[in-house]
């Protein structure tokens, strides 16, 4: 099923960036297929026994937000259970992010693709708090975009008792429609940033507990990796020169700083992996608005693909990842064939394990 959707994405992302035509159609049809994986999914990815485990036995997994805390006993109270807790924050969580990606991102295809490829596998798949809180973030965009700052305040004030790192989207708003993005300076900026992060030291094991005891996805992967990564995506954001005012422009500024987050916390790929969730989405809509608003160019085209081809290394190293954090059978289960397992077919998750 994860190859299905990804190879489906994949093509028509590359037509799209081609033809620079929207398949509304593929869109919601993709969309659809996402949310029934995020509330049907089974014993997969980082963290489901650990919401299962907080679930039934609340504070053991040391996960006690106070608002996601009321959601979980409220569902408890009225006899929900964990499998159909599931599939409500499933089905709440990509509700949430739909109309970001229908009104901003124009239903591109390409924009699913960046958000199936890193954010959908690891945060509705597997962080189901950071899940709702980023998707929240995109909900409330929209009053960015109306000027209604203070009720986005809020908004996230209340997400911040779901997940408490989505505090850290407060510098969103004081900062996404500043003039100051000029290439050359942001440039030279980001490039000692980078430096700073690769030589900075890990010091994880001073972070507070709640912020630094879970692994997930590429934070494993050393450090230069993890930037050059990072390079690959912001070089061409740096590039391209939008005007003023539009979209394009403040997705630009979104994903500068949540890359500079990112460099300013790299002594904790953990801190600055959780905080840069909330910027980088943002990537979704900046290609979107390449493709549909800025100038069409075959430079621009080749860029797009390039920033195509980097999610698809993402991709398959996520299941790599996936892989080893769930104690996979190696000789059956592989990047290539990681499987998708529902909760109509649950047994079938033993056959692929290790013996334990």
């Amino acid at each position: 099923m994860y190859y299905i959707v990804f190879c489906i994405l994949l093509f028509f992302s590359l037509v799209e960036v081609v033809t620079h035509k929207r398949n509304w159609l593929c869109f919601d049809a993709v969309y659809a297929l996402m949310t029934f994986m995020v509330m049907f999914r089974y014993g997969q990815l980082t963290d489901y026994y650990s919401y299962e485990l907080d679930y039934y036995y609340p504070g053991m997994a040391g996960i006690r937000d106070p608002f996601y805390t009321i959601i979980t006993e409220f569902l408890k109270m009225i006899g929900v259970s964990f499998w159909g807790y599931v599939m409500v924050v499933g089905a709440v969580t990509m509700g949430l992010a739909y109309p970001f990606f229908s009104r901003y991102c124009n239903k591109s295809v390409t924009s699913l693709l960046i958000f199936y490829t890193y954010f959908f596998l690891i945060l509705p798949m597997s962080g189901i708090r950071q899940g709702i809180a980023v998707c929240l973030l995109l909900y409330a965009f929209h009053l960015l975009m109306e000027n209604k700052k203070k009720t986005f305040y809020i908004v996230i004030g209340v997400g911040c008792f779901i997940h408490m790192t989505l505090f850290a989207v407060i510098v969103i708003a004081l900062f996404y429609d500043k003039k100051f993005y000029n290439e050359w300076y942001v440039a030279s900026a980001l490039a000692g940033l980078s430096l700073f992060a690769l030589v900075t030291p890990d010091l994880t094991a001073y972070i507070p507990e709640f912020l630094s005891n879970r692994s997930l996805g590429e934070y494993e992967d050393s450090r230069l990796i993890q930037i050059a990564i990072r390079l690959l995506l912001i070089l061409p954001v740096i590039y391209i020169k939008p005007q003023y005012g539009t979209l394009t422009y403040y997705a630009k500024a979104i994903c500068i700083i949540g890359y500079t987050i990112y460099c300013v916390t790299a002594f904790s790929s953990m801190i600055s992996g959780r905080l840069e969730f909330y910027y980088r989405v943002f990537m979704c809509m900046f290609v979107a608005c390449v493709i549909y608003i800025e100038e069409k160019s075959r430079l621009k085209e080749f860029i797009l693909i390039g920033i195509i081809m980097v999610h698809m290394v993402i991709f398959f190293k996520n299941m790599n990842a996936f892989i080893s954090q769930g104690d996979y059978d190696p000789d059956k289960v592989t990047m290539f064939n990681f499987p998708y397992v529902s909760i109509l077919d649950q047994d079938e998750l033993r056959e692929y394990k290790l013996e334990q």
